[in-house]
């Protein structure tokens, strides 16, 4: 995060996720009146160093246990010492060198002018007395606990004050002092230890052996007001529920996880670029351009994307990526081009609103364009950023599910526009998926015949319709149908489909039924 506006904006979002959510907005206010062109790292982790909390002196003693601090010359003796925490360079702490003279320059000043500073061996000499001090304290016995981890599982070095201790009492190996509880018989433990036999289940969910979930309420409607219809539901939402209900659900009620992540150049950002630059590249009741014009035009539309949708894409660290994004782009300006071209098609919208129901579901979204072919047809497009391998398969299959949604909008609208109108007076539809990466154009059946467009199936969602009547009618009744840990693989095989709403979130991944012993043995099946 190398811009001020990027670390703004997330410190922004940060402060509408707390509670309450605002608290944060004067800090922020300062910070951005005392900011320059780029962030003052240096000062600004300076602000957020850990620091001791003030509090009340600790007790000097508690139920007759006389408590000594490291820095501390013990004022009683007592017959145990026991000591915490012996780790790393904590006891005796080391004196740090003197950061404007060396020990021979001190020394000088000692014998010039009889100013003894502090000097790093003298200092040494009285934290190694304290140190014995501290020691001869017990009469009878020191018992000194060194913790083998830090908190995060991490193995932690033993104290420098082992090696001295080791010294006093003669021993010329340190690690003969030590004993580790872990290695002694249960009857030689310091300690009262009570063994106890593992659970095997424990952690674990109690799943119902039926794999269905009876909450009790129709959970389409969550969202909607008392005694309205529910809201509508967009394709990927229901591509979502065909694959995980578990997984829709959580997304409606905004319960999934919230995780941090740097700003990255993934899939969602390159497909939300590309889209942009064949939106800007493209628009309605214009001819494709002339080659010679494609890579100002393109360039100047990868641009604008960054700087409305990707800022921090612009920054010189990601020089290398947006290089090779702008060399992508251009590619498929260029085949997108030759489409139009070849086809005679027309774009004659970009990103347009449908709205209607499919079986009584209200559904909402929003096509990436809308194309008028010379024959009098219209196409319904989508761009997907990726090859076309996957989504061929998928529809040969029957999964297909989301232009299959768009046609069913277009076909039973909710709110009229020249393109419903267009389909109520007879005009053909298409629907079509565009992979940007190899350029191919795969139509549903209406489709079939059409110049540089390839048809898979005359119906690539006659599954996922079925399947979509089914488990909508389920969550309708309030029963979610949990997934098992063999759908991922399951779904790829069978239906085409990467499983994305099953990667990614620990809850969903714990409230998965474990695969059937008949299924692992005899291979996945319905």
């Amino acid at each position: 995060m190398a811009s001020l506006p990027a670390l703004f904006a997330r410190l922004g979002e940060i402060d509408t996720l707390i509670t309450p959510p605002g608290s944060l907005r004067l800090q922020i206010a300062l910070l951005r009146s005392q900011g320059g062109e780029r962030p003052d790292w240096p000062a600004l982790l300076a602000l957020v160093a850990p620091l001791p909390l003030p509090g009340i002196a600790a007790p000097r003693t508690v139920e007759g246990v006389s408590v000594f601090t490291e820095n501390d010359l013990p004022w009683r003796s007592v017959r145990r010492l026991i000591v915490l925490g012996m780790q790393g360079r904590s006891w005796p702490r080391p004196q740090p060198a003197n950061p404007f003279f060396t020990e021979t320059e001190i020394a000088l000043i000692g014998t010039a002018t009889g100013l003894h500073l502090p000097g790093r061996a003298r200092e040494t000499a009285r934290r190694l007395e304290l140190f014995r001090r501290q020691l001869c304290a017990a009469t009878e016995a020191a018992v000194l606990l060194a913790p083998a981890r830090d908190m995060a599982g991490a193995r932690l070095p033993p104290s420098t004050a082992l090696a001295l201790i080791a010294r006093l009492l003669g021993q010329t190996d340190p690690a003969h002092l030590v004993v580790d509880p872990r290695q002694l018989s249960p009857s030689a433990q310091p300690f009262a230890l009570t063994p106890r036999t593992p659970d095997a289940h424990a952690g674990r969910p109690d799943l119902p052996e039926s794999g269905d979930v009876t909450l009790g309420r129709d959970l389409l409607a969550l969202k909607g007001a008392a005694g309205a219809d529910p809201p509508p539901q967009s394709p990927s939402q229901l591509e979502t529920l065909i694959v995980s209900p578990l997984a829709w659900l959580l997304a409606e009620i905004d319960a999934r996880d919230r995780i941090w992540s740097p700003e990255t150049l993934d899939v969602l950002v390159l497909g939300t670029v590309v889209h942009g630059v064949l939106e800007r590249v493209f628009p309605p009741e214009t001819p494709p351009p002339a080659p010679e014009d494609m890579p100002r035009l393109t360039e100047a539309a990868l641009a604008e994307v960054i700087a409305r949708k990707a800022s921090w894409l612009a920054e010189p660290a990601w020089a290398a990526e947006r290089a090779s994004l702008a060399r992508e782009a251009l590619r498929v300006v260029q085949g997108w081009a030759r489409f139009l071209t070849e086809t005679g098609a027309m774009t004659l919208a970009n990103e347009i609103s449908l709205a209607g129901d499919h079986g009584g579901l209200l559904m909402a979204g929003r096509a990436d364009g809308l194309l008028r072919l010379p024959d009098g047809r219209h196409l319904v497009i989508d761009h997907k950023r990726g090859t076309s391998g996957k989504r061929r398969r998928r529809m040969q299959l029957g999964w297909d599910l989301q232009v299959a949604l768009y046609r069913a909008m277009l076909e039973r609208p909710s709110q009229t526009s020249a393109l419903t109108d267009a389909v109520a007076s007879g005009s053909p539809i298409v629907t079509a998926y565009h992979t940007t990466l190899d350029g191919a154009v795969l139509t549903d059946g209406a489709g079939a015949g059409l110049a540089r467009a390839e048809c898979p199936a005359t119906d690539p969602a006659r599954e996922a319709l079925a399947h979509l009547v089914e488990v909508t009618a389920e969550v309708g009744a309030g029963r979610l149908r949990l997934n098992t840990a063999s759908d991922a693989v399951r779904f790829e095989k069978e239906r085409g489909i990467t499983a994305y709403a099953l990667a990614g979130d620990e809850l969903i991944a714990a409230l998965m039924l474990p695969e059937p012993e008949d299924a692992a043995e005899e291979g996945i099946d319905d």
